[in-house]
């Protein structure tokens, strides 16, 4: 899609566009009324996407076929998509749960359409379009078109629908009886798009003759015409004040029209194919691409490893307990409050802990060995949150009593006095919090409705109104503004207050005057805690609905809900990455959920009761090391691994290291900050590599168990990599477009490979090690020389992406195999392209020889692994019905030949079912198969752990 500006001089003069990439062909795509999402549709999937949040929010899955045509609702809550199932489906945004089907049209939906909540609008290959009644499921038939209706409106007072149909005609239609009253004529060919403007006084059409015309609704006459596309036009639409014209074209470009003189005034160039839709971000859309593209930078999120994290835990058991974020074990047990400790808070330096309980007091701890040095007794209620100063000078504690107390610590943390006493709530005190590097400013939220915020040197606190049940935590946004600010109001940094409420919402305060700025509502009952991530751009919130939820500050959008415990939740916190989310329920379990899959990493049971809070212990690691700090290290059961491996690499952000006898995981390999996409052993089975998306690869000594060395250098994804036949060299290939050369044994860069123009896939050694071959995204196949790093030859032929490539045994021939659904067999050495294969109905991922070079193996996002004869390209077998997902990688082993001279073993592995398959490459007898214990656990819960 591409965007043009709105209105005035900024619609013939803004530059600033935004571009969306899609991993296939996109056949739809809808941007919602307030510009914060955008559904794009591809084969028989349609997927939401945040552009402010860069995130895959849900995936709409449900049709039988491929998906023509998506559509929002004007609140951007639903969304429709039409198919060639002959169905259109009515989606929840916030869930992605399918809410209704609608049938009735005998073909393909071509078009759809939301105008109001009740209502939807479809047009169909059947020559009919259909006014659906979205309550009762109810439809209004408009027949009377000789083709296919590709397009369809209903005008803003909901009296007329208009229709553009192959048959070169567009017609108005009665909405209340389907009655045609009018029909428009003279395009020479089938219209593409049909909508209404200027408030419904004007009828907008497009066509494939590459002219856009403008209609009179009431009299039929034509208006304006608007020429000047070399191809068919896709769409057109005309800006809300009436004065421009905005079409796509097949022509690749979109043009900017003057509606008054219906002079072209730009042509947007730069799209490679179709353009195929263009919008005018106008009204809350601009607003919002606006502030995407022109917001000043993040501050930087700190480096955060889950491995060295730790996770404290408050429970009704009357302990808090410390835990490893990922082999959950407990490290230490803080015991001595009498009743229930409702919070646990972390000292900035990693050194104590503090614990607020319903014994009326809070407590101090030494983290590593989990003393009590100091209990803080004043109050006379329960202590419902505690917390520390920026600096450790200062607790801040809030009570049942009424009150919120300030207790100055002296330089040990040995003693401490009360400084100051808010009094002046009506109601107990939920939470209170230090505003960021204060220690006199201070946020607390009561159960008589009110948000108050407080300053040491002020007579009287300032109070935020608006919620109608008790407000049980509050938050600080810093550099962040809400969805409903303008541009001149925009919040500076810790300007925006957040609170959560047993009113089952969380709203946004200013902080100086304490207006409600927005409300965010979705929870189905009380929200417990609310947190901002480190930017101010997102809050995490618990419920008593047992979920927890992530919203957008900007958009006011639900982006995550996190589904899985029994009972309650009682906290949910961020990570310091925000990459993560940790939660505490009522079920007497924590749990750690990834923001960017939204399924659950792990979860950590052993209280005996409910939990009331967890939280991270900090990014730096501090504190893991005081409690690992004289604890015994527990022996190494791996120390000798057997010979027989099988390496697998996740979206977990690990690899796994499996016996291949018995399937049991024997080590996983962790340190990768993003997920991790290829993984291999050198030939010697002395080191392993793999390579991930965080720009990095990793080389892992094998022999000391498993060391890491972390190779530096790509400025994107490293995709590849191959070791030497020698193994004494690796490469690494990377989306940067770049190969880079290094040695094993010292981990040193030694050469770099450039020619390539778009992302590297695969690169791979030929079995003698003379030649280098790297597959790309530029199409084309090159071929290199090890000895002087330089390309000798470029095989071109694919018309897509090419996504791997590998040598035969003997070094003479080459297979690739590429996006355009072949693979392809060619001379090494003259680049002659020998033999095509063709069959598959999806991209061909993956490609091998096997030893004779008489068989190639492919494997296809069509679910299907197919074996070919290299001599006539004919198709000798194929692996079909026992994959859930594509098929991502294969290989042939290289002993117990077979009878057709081909490896008795074919490994396949898909990404989707998460699974490895052995077969009999002769017979196609399943030989195997390895599913990791996390899928298992996934497909007998329906959990979402873990990565492909």
């Amino acid at each position: 899609a591409s965007a043009a500006s709105a209105s005035g001089e900024d619609a013939a003069t803004s530059s600033a566009a935004a571009t969306v990439a899609v991993a296939a062909p996109s056949v739809a795509v809808a941007l919602s009324e307030d510009g914060a999402l955008v559904l794009v549709a591809s084969d028989n999937v349609a997927r939401l996407w945040s552009p402010e949040m860069r995130l895959d929010l849900q995936t709409l899955k449900g049709h039988a076929g491929a998906i023509g045509a998506v559509a929002f609702s004007a609140d951007g809550e639903s969304a429709l998509t039409g198919s060639a199932d002959t169905t259109a489906k009515l989606w929840s945004v916030a869930t992605g749960d399918c809410l209704r089907t609608l049938e009735g049209h005998s073909a393909a939906i071509i078009a759809v359409a939301l105008p109001s909540a009740s209502s939807a609008l479809t047009a169909s290959a059947d020559h009919s379009a259909r006014l659906w009644c979205l309550q009762g499921g109810a439809s209004l038939e408009l027949k009377g078109h000789t083709a296919a209706v590709n397009a369809s409106a209903l005008s803003p007072d909901g009296k007329l629908v208009l229709t553009g149909s192959s048959d070169k005609s567009a017609k108005l239609w009665k909405s209340d009886s389907g009655e045609c009253c009018r029909t428009f004529s003279g395009h020479l060919a089938w219209i593409t798009a049909a909508t209404f403007a200027c408030d419904g006084l004007w009828a907008l059409t497009a066509s494939e003759d590459t002219s856009a015309r403008l209609w009179d609704v009431e009299s039929g006459t034509r208006l304006r015409n608007f020429a000047g596309h070399a191809e068919g036009l896709s769409s057109a639409v005309v800006s809300r004040d009436a004065k421009y014209l905005l079409t796509a074209s097949a022509d690749r470009t979109a043009r900017l029209w003057s509606v008054e003189s219906s002079e072209c005034l730009r042509v947007c160039e730069g799209h490679a194919d179709v353009v195929k839709f263009a919008f005018f971000l106008d009204g809350p859309q601009r607003q919002a691409q606006i502030r995407i593209l022109q917001q000043p930078p993040k501050p930087p999120r700190p480096q955060h490893t889950l491995d060295r994290e730790v996770i404290f835990t408050a429970s009704v058991d009357c302990t808090a307990s410390a835990w490893t974020a990922q082999g959950h074990e407990r490290l230490q047990t803080l015991r001595g409050h009498t009743s229930w400790v409702r919070s646990v808070a972390f000292c900035p330096d990693g050194r104590h802990v503090l614990t607020g309980s319903a014994d009326s007091s809070a407590k101090l701890w030494v983290a590593e060995r989990g003393q009590c040095v100091q209990t803080l007794r004043g109050h006379k209620g329960p202590v419902n949150s505690a917390e520390f100063s920026h600096d450790a000078s200062v607790v801040l504690t809030a009570s049942d009593d009424r009150t919120a107390r300030l207790w100055r610590l002296d330089a040990d943390a040995s003693t401490s006095v009360v400084q100051w006493t808010m009094k002046g709530h009506k109601g107990p005190v939920k939470a209170a919090i230090f505003f960021p590097g204060s220690t006199s400013d201070i946020l607390t939220a009561c159960g008589d409705h009110i948000v108050r915020i407080w300053s040491a040197g002020a007579q009287e606190c300032v109070n935020c109104t608006g919620h109608s049940a008790a407000v049980n935590s509050v938050a600080l946004l810093e550099g962040a503004s809400s969805s409903s600010s303008s541009s001149s109001s925009t919040t500076a940094s810790t300007m925006l207050v957040a609170s959560a409420s047993a009113d089952h919402t969380v709203r946004l305060w200013d902080r100086r005057g304490g207006e409600c700025r927005f409300t965010f509502r979705g929870h189905k009952a009380a929200v417990n805690s609310v947190q901002s991530s480190f930017d101010g751009a997102l809050l995490v919130c618990a419920s008593d609905d047992s979920s927890a939820s992530v919203w957008g500050v900007a958009t006011g959008r639900v982006l995550r809900r996190f589904k899985g415990h029994s009972s309650r939740v009682l906290s949910a916190v961020f990570s310091p990455d925000a990459l993560v989310v940790l939660t505490a329920s009522a079920d007497r379990t924590a749990k750690l959920w990834s923001m960017e899959s939204g399924g659950c990493l792990s979860t950590v049971a052993g209280h005996t009761a409910q939990l009331n809070a967890a939280v991270f212990s900090g990014s730096d690691g501090k504190a893991f090391a005081l409690l690992k700090a004289g604890t015994s290290a527990q022996p190494d059961a791996q120390s000798a691994l057997p010979r027989a491996l099988v390496l697998t690499a996740s979206d977990d952000c690990s690899a796994k290291v499996w016996d291949s006898s018995t399937g049991v995981c024997l080590k996983t390999l962790q340190g990768h900050k993003s997920r991790v996409v290829f993984a291999a052993f050198s030939s010697n089975g002395a080191w392993a590599v793999t390579t991930s998306s965080d720009a990095t690869a990793k080389l892992w000594d094998v022999q000391h168990d498993f060391r890491p060395r972390t190779l530096r250098g790509h400025a994107a994804r490293v995709g590849s990599a191959a070791f030497s036949p020698d193994g004494t060299r690796l490469l690494t290939a990377s989306d940067d477009g770049n190969i880079l050369c290094w040695s094993v044994e010292a981990g040193r860069r030694l050469g770099e490979l450039t020619g390539h123009t778009d992302a590297v896939n695969s690169v791979v050694f030929s079995p003698d090690g003379v030649l280098i071959a790297s597959a790309s995204c530029d199409h084309l196949v090159r071929v290199w020389s090890n000895i002087s790093g330089q390309c000798i030859g470029v095989l071109r032929g694919h018309e897509h992406f090419v996504k791997a490539a590998a040598f035969s045994a003997d070094g003479a021939s080459l297979v690739s195999a590429s996006n355009d659904r072949t693979a392809r067999l060619w001379c090494a050495e003259s680049g002659i392209c020998r033999c095509t294969f063709t069959g598959h109905e999806s991209s061909v991922t993956a490609a091998v020889l096997c030893t004779s070079g008489q068989i190639v193996l492919t494997a296809s996002n069509d679910r299907t692994a197919r074996l070919w004869s290299a001599d006539t390209g004919e198709c000798k077998y194929i692996f079909r019905d026992a994959f859930d997902g594509w098929v991502q990688a294969v290989s042939l082993s290289r002993v117990g030949a077979c009878s057709c001279g081909c490896a008795l073993g074919v490994l396949a592995a898909t990404g989707h079912d998460k699974t490895l398959r052995l077969w009999c490459a002769e017979t196609g007898s399943s030989r195997g198969v390895f599913k990791p214990p996390c899928a298992e656990a996934d497909a007998e819960g329906g959990g979402g752990g873990g990565g492909d």
